[in-house]
C-alpha cells in the first residue's frame, strides 16, 4: 500500500483488497505495518485497525463507515476498507479514491472488477491534482497457476 494515498488525500476512502480476510490480516497487514514504520507512521499512534480513531482525535473521513471492523483509520481521516473476495459484497457501495491489493495473482479478476474496481470513482475538487487519485496498486509474487495469468497480462499492459 502506498503511503502516498494517505498523505495526498486526507479524509479520503481507499480499498485494500485480498482473496480472504484471513490473508489480508495474516499476510498483507503485517508487511503493511512494517512498511509504514519505515515512513515513521505507527500503529495506534498514526492509525488504528478495526476501529475508529475518533476518540484519539483523528479526523473523520468524508464518508465514514457505519462499522469499523474492516477499516484501517489514519489520523488525517483517510481510511482503507479491507475488501475480501470471500465476502462477495464487502466492497459494494464504497466510493474510493484509489486502492491497493497484495498477492494480486490470486485474485479473481471478475470479482475484482465487480466488487472493487468499480468503487474507484470518488472525485473531489481538492484532490483533482493528486497524482494518486484513481490509482490502483497491485503487487504479487509470480503467478504459478493459470488463475494468475490475468496479473501477468495486466503487467504487460502497464509496461512502458
Amino acid at each position: 500500500m502506498s503511503e502516498k494515498f494517505v498523505t495526498q488525500m486526507p479524509r479520503a476512502s481507499f480499498f485494500l483488497a485480498g482473496v480472504t480476510y484471513s490473508q489480508i490480516l495474516s499476510r498483507t497487514l503485517p508487511s503493511t505495518i512494517e512498511g509504514l514504520e519505515m515512513f515513521n507512521i505507527f500503529q495506534d499512534v498514526d492509525y488504528v485497525i478495526g476501529r475508529s480513531g475518533k476518540r484519539h482525535g483523528f479526523e473523520m473521513p468524508y464518508q465514514p463507515p457505519n462499522q469499523w471492523n474492516n477499516i484501517m483509520h489514519f489520523s488525517n481521516g483517510s481510511i482503507f476498507q479491507l475488501v475480501s473476495q470471500d465476502n462477495p459484497n464487502s466492497g459494494r457501495g464504497l466510493n474510493s479514491y484509489g486502492g491497493a491489493a497484495d498477492e494480486s495473482a490470486l485474485l479473481d479478476p471478475e470479482k475484482l472488477y465487480n466488487n472493487v474496481q468499480t468503487t474507484n470513482r470518488a472525485q473531489k475538487e481538492i484532490f483533482k491534482k493528486c497524482s494518486m487519485l484513481g490509482s490502483e496498486v497491485y503487487a504479487s509474487s509470480t503467478p504459478i497457476t493459470k488463475k494468475g495469468k490475468w496479473f501477468i497480462e495486466q503487467e504487460k499492459k502497464a509496461a512502458f
